[in-house]
């Protein structure tokens, strides 16, 4: 049986084994990140019951909280459980890539494609968040649209349609951008059945929303992202413009050569909706997690065969091409070295400077001073708080950030603490949030909770991190 298997599969699905263990090692020994702690934060709190539109204060759909709280109760509060799921789903590609690349008529050059779309994972970090699990979802609505296209058959259409609208439970900007482009692809098809079943998988993943009410949904969704989100996270759009003008010398080019496999077009648009998608956000990071398309169009257009370029003009541009895509490649690979290089000598230095384990001393210094299910509050974004320590949020907000949320946040942060009056506060100071411009320590926050609560803890673990008590009689 095993000498029935060609060599070449042999040596295929070892390139698929070694890249992916780079991307999964790599992840694996890097430290939990304190989005990751949000993730698994939220879907505790679902766990526990909370609503995450009604209950919380958050700006996200909840699909990625929604899977949280589902291994959550099925493995108990743990991150490693989540982080083996996500790395398996992250496998899981391998599979629609794989098909991906043959639409896109490949053949020989399908392991490198794949395998260069998975070391593009290697500068999304975290593992646990929204932004990676989208990634996910979208490569294998990308494959259910390229086929749906191919066939023109109803059931691909609602297929391609029901992923789209997971992506948008998962993350409604990347999500968004996939079911757009997915319209138009079909509506390129000129087939009103095709859009009509396209939009009917969208529909029915997306019923459930329904459940809030939509001014909540609306309010949640949308206004929040897009007045306060936007504004404090806004990175710049170079990036997105670097990725448009890759893509618009991508489309110049197989309009150039004329012959492009028949998937080209619509995973092209997929992609250019994607890089738009991440305007607000145009780092590194989370540019990875819309790289994946480029690297496909990127192989296509070089497994082309280009009748109409001469012999010596195909040569050139290939050239070109292939100095081209190394280095980008070595730009990608480079920052992911540089990223997962920093923050291992931080967590080095953390330790050469007696810092330990910051969750896991939280936790130790909360549940000495609290019964279990009583409320606590963490500010200004500690939310593992609450993970790590199994006790509840005093208020609607796991993160409270000075130039993020609005003084009538605050403000309702304040009045709910007075009514509650939890034991126990977890101060950061001087926190990443406050290093990258997120926060200013010193709010009316803080002087409220001067005047409330006395320092019980001036550090934990080593770090800037108060514990503070309520003041007696207050």
């Amino acid at each position: 049986m095993w000498r029935a298997i060609p060599r070449r599969s042999w040596v295929a699905w070892g390139l698929f084994g070694a890249g992916f263990a780079v991307v999964a090692g790599y992840h694996a020994v890097l430290p939990i990140d304190v989005d990751e702690t949000w993730v698994l934060t939220v879907g505790w709190q679902i766990t526990q019951g909370v609503d995450p539109l009604r209950g919380l204060y958050e700006f996200h759909t909840p699909g990625a909280f929604y899977l949280a709280a589902a291994i959550i109760k099925l493995f108990g509060a743990s991150v490693w459980p989540l982080r083996l799921v996500v790395t398996l789903l992250t496998a899981a590609t391998v599979w629609p890539l794989l098909r991906l690349a043959q639409l896109l008529g490949l053949r020989g050059w399908q392991p490198p494609a794949v395998v260069a779309a998975w070391l593009g994972l290697l500068t999304m970090f975290p593992w646990i968040h929204p932004s990676h699990l989208v990634q996910l979802s979208g490569i294998w609505a990308a494959w259910a649209l390229i086929s749906a296209w191919r066939t023109r058959r109803l059931e691909w259409f609602v297929l391609a349609g029901a992923i789209a609208g997971l992506s948008v439970w998962l993350l409604q900007t990347r999500g968004g951008a996939l079911v757009i482009s997915g319209a138009v692809v079909t509506l390129a098809a000129r087939r009103v059945t095709l859009l009509a079943a396209y939009f009917a998988g969208v529909v029915v993943v997306c019923l459930p929303f329904l459940r809030w009410p939509p001014a909540l949904l609306w309010h949640s969704l949308v206004t929040l992202p897009a007045t306060q989100y936007l504004p404090s996270q806004f990175v710049g759009v170079q990036l997105v413009a670097i990725t448009v003008g890759f893509l618009a010398g991508l489309a110049l080019l197989a309009m150039a050569v004329g012959v492009v496999p028949s998937g080209f077009w619509p995973l092209w648009a997929v992609a250019v909706s994607l890089a738009v998608s991440i305007w607000s956000r145009a780092d590194v990071a989370y540019w990875s997690t819309i790289a994946w398309p480029l690297v496909l169009l990127f192989f296509s257009l070089l497994a082309s065969p280009w009748p109409r370029l001469a012999a010596r003009s195909r040569q050139a541009v290939r050239i070109v091409s292939w100095y081209g895509g190394a280095l980008l490649a070595a730009q990608v690979l480079g920052w992911a070295a540089i990223n997962g290089a920093s923050r291992i000598a931080m967590t080095i230095s953390d330790q050469r400077a007696g810092r330990t384990n910051l969750w896991q001393g939280i936790a130790a210094a909360v549940t000495a001073r609290t019964s279990p299910g009583e409320q606590i509050f963490a500010v200004p974004y500690l939310p593992g708080a609450y993970f790590f320590s199994q006790r509840p949020n005093a208020t609607p907000y796991n993160t409270l950030l000075s130039n993020f949320h609005p003084p009538e946040i605050v403000a309702d942060a304040i009045s709910r603490l007075e009514r509650v009056k939890p034991k126990v506060v977890v101060r950061a100071r001087d926190s990443f949030a406050v290093r990258r411009g997120f926060h200013q320590d010193g709010t009316v926050l803080d002087a409220y909770l001067n005047d409330h609560y006395r320092v019980a803890q001036a550090s934990v673990a080593g770090y800037a991190v108060e514990i503070l008590e309520r003041r007696p009689g207050l």
